[in-house]
């Protein structure tokens, strides 16, 4: 028997590029995939970071737009949604590991500086609906044959940037054209990609799909609703998540397509990848420690502390945060307590970015260090 092909479709991957969870998973799943049999290639956006890890290998393809001869009539973006050629696809594989990657190059969409959503002053970049429908296009086009020499049988895309994949799937099959089954995996049902209607034409995306049963949202497009009603399964980070997403309370306005798709809506519980996430073995936590001797920890944790300016204290209960600094993930009941933990003799470090009043707010305790610096190389603290 054949290894079973996969299209994983998603923004971002550790180490090359990170902003939240997103990206440990990209980095974990595939080689998991990948030794239990399955044969994985990732397809990322040609952004700065992502390129600089990634040793090309072969020739590109072109990715046809809108009109092309050989497509259906309207569907996909149009041409002049990118700033010159029409984008292509680059076959490499990530320098660290040796993954099999396409990275999609579309110019004026991916080739810029700063953080792949917003820009430096932390608003959205004002053509995101471009560059992530030209995402879900080309996984659309590879999972349907663009690359004969490599056809996968399962196309699986990530959060709402990859949702238009699967609307695109969807038109591709009602043309007869064959299509491979579908995963779509919500990371942070939050984070929807909402667009005004005004959209559709230049993203080619035709009427058949505009109506409440489709993408259509409250008179606009959302990307995450297309992920959730044209892909054939749908997986969530963990089983209570998926059960809370078909509440009112937690399903950001689309718990009732939850509901509606209930059946084929999976909670599979995110993992921690030992291999990285291990003080025992890791360079940077020196000396290692584990269980059974923790002396290093003693030590990382005084260096912890004098590093953030705190107080050496062996015995000081010392709460590490490191988060995007928003409501969804409680940061705001924060400032709340910090007076009591630390008259109560304890220490608090927070590292992470976000809303600003959940920041400044933390900043203003004299006793506790709040760190916005820099992440590791390829990481940006910015939320998706």
């Amino acid at each position: 028997m054949n290894s079973p092909k996969v299209l994983y479709v998603c923004s971002e991957v550790y180490p090359l590029l990170k902003t939240g969870g997103l990206a440990d998973v990209s980095a974990g799943l595939p080689p998991a995939l990948t030794s239990a049999g399955a044969e994985v290639r990732l397809l990322l956006p040609a952004f700065p970071a992502v390129v600089a890890g990634v040793v090309p290998e072969g020739p590109a393809l072109m990715v046809p737009a809108s009109g092309h001869a050989d497509l259906p009539a309207g569907l996909g973006p149009q041409p002049d949604t990118v700033q010159g050629p029409a984008p292509w696809l680059q076959p490499g594989r990530m320098r660290e590991n040796g993954q099999p990657v396409w990275l999609l190059h579309a110019p004026g969409l991916y080739g810029r500086g700063g953080n792949p959503y917003v820009d430096r002053s932390g608003q959205p970049w004002p053509d995101r609906a471009e560059q992530f429908a030209w995402l879900g296009w080309a996984a659309a086009l590879l999972g349907t044959g663009l690359d004969p020499a490599w056809q996968p049988d399962v196309v699986h895309g990530h959060d709402w940037h990859a949702g238009l994949t699967f609307a695109y799937l969807h038109q591709l099959r009602c043309a007869g054209v064959r299509a491979p089954g579908s995963v779509f995996t919500i990371h942070n049902l939050a984070y929807q990609g909402v667009f005004p209607a005004s959209v559709r034409p230049r993203l080619g995306l035709p009427d058949a799909l505009f109506h409440i049963q489709g993408l259509e949202f409250h008179g606009q497009v959302s990307f995450m609703k297309a992920g959730l009603q044209y892909s054939d399964a749908i997986t969530t980070v963990s089983p209570t998540y998926a059960r809370e997403i078909t509440t009112p309370e937690q399903g950001c306005g689309l718990d009732g397509v939850l509901r509606e798709r209930q059946a084929v809506l999976h909670g599979i519980l995110n993992g921690v990848d030992d291999a990285v996430w291990n003080p025992a073995a890791d360079a940077r936590v020196h000396p290692g420690f584990d269980a059974e001797h923790l002396q290093g920890k003693a030590l990382a944790k005084a260096r912890l502390q004098e590093t953030m300016g705190l107080q050496p204290a062996p015995d000081a209960l010392l709460f590490s945060v490191v988060s995007r600094l928003t409501e969804q993930k409680g940061l705001h009941l924060l400032p709340h307590v910090v007076d009591d933990l630390v008259q109560r003799g304890g220490q608090l470090v927070v590292l992470g970015a976000g809303d600003s009043a959940i920041e400044q707010a933390l900043a203003g305790w004299r006793c506790t260090s709040v760190t916005t610096r820099p992440w590791p190389t390829g990481s940006l603290p910015v939320p998706t």
